[in-house]
């Protein structure tokens, strides 16, 4: 029983770091994401304007 509860709690930490993982990539994602739309506003702001970028 001893070893069963141990393996549970095992699996309980890999699915708690997987978890952990895959919300880090999905932040990093939106932050890029995120990033390159700012850029691509401040482009196309520019464009409206007679300065050149």
């Amino acid at each position: 029983q001893h070893k069963a509860l141990q393996k549970r709690r095992l699996l309980k930490q890999s699915r708690q770091m997987i978890w952990r993982k895959t919300n880090d990539t999905t932040k990093s994602t939106a932050t890029k994401i995120k990033a390159q739309t700012t850029v691509f506003r401040l482009k196309t702001e520019h464009c409206g304007h007679s300065t050149p970028l």
